[in-house]
């Protein structure tokens, strides 16, 4: 960049910094969430800035400049058989008589790091919902573009194609319950809350839609349909 556009923008330049926590403004300072979620957020922030206390600095090569991190012991599971039957219990727990209850489901979620052990929850929380499952089948093809060669029905065929898994995509094979919580990877209709993470809990299951009920953000109770649709990806893993 020429030195005087330097000079320019240098004068134009100012650092936003986060102080404010908008979820600790809806709750009351005397209640115990608003305490515990505001040494969660303290603790963060001292992660970002690089003060936390009880730090170790790695001494191999490899990790010269890396920094380990002790985490509470109130945020661990130190100890369990199943680690997915743990995880569900400190989140979710008496999911068998809350599982319907919105006020229960939507202020709890269990984020993971790959969507093997998405599945891998889902399956366990679903056998735990009463009623019938219903499964639904993705339809998967190439997409005809120009880059598509001739032979790529051959070279892909469909069992492998059911076998990809990608960000932001449910897998070839959904299973579904009334009853069971759900959350929306698309904006279908953001006019009707349809939108992004929105969450939902299923009411009826047909052949090709969904009947849900909304739980979050701000449609809250509005029974919604949801249908087949269209989804591309130019990656998988």
């Amino acid at each position: 960049m020429p030195q005087y556009f330097d000079h320019i923008y240098g004068n134009m330049q100012k650092k936003i910094y986060l102080h404010e926590n908008m979820r600790l403004k809806k709750l009351d300072a005397n209640t115990t969430d608003y305490k515990e979620l505001n040494n969660f957020n303290q603790w963060i922030l001292s992660i970002g800035n690089g003060n936390t206390e009880n730090n170790t600095t790695s001494d191999t090569d490899d990790l010269l400049d890396c920094i380990t991190v002790q985490i509470p012991d109130d945020l661990l599971i130190k100890q369990a058989d199943n680690k997915i039957e743990a995880l569900v219990n400190s989140t979710f727990p008496d999911f068998k008589s809350n599982y319907n209850d919105p006020e229960y489901l939507k202020n709890r979620a269990i984020l993971v790091t790959t969507n093997e052990i998405v599945d891998e929850v889902n399956e366990y929380m679903l056998n735990l919902v009463p009623g019938n499952e219903v499964e639904y089948y993705s339809a998967d093809l190439i997409s005809k573009c120009i880059d598509t060669c001739n032979d790529a029905d051959i070279l892909y065929p469909i069992e492998y194609l059911n076998s990809l898994t990608a960000n932001n995509f449910p897998t070839h094979k959904l299973k579904l319950k009334v009853g069971v919580p759900v959350m929306l990877l698309r904006n279908l209709n953001q006019s009707i809350g349809l939108c992004n993470g929105t969450r939902l809990i299923v009411t009826n299951l047909g052949q090709n839609i969904v009947e849900a009920i909304i739980i979050t953000e701000t449609h809250i109770g509005e029974k919604v349909y949801i249908p087949r649709i269209n989804l591309t990806t130019q990656g998988c893993r």
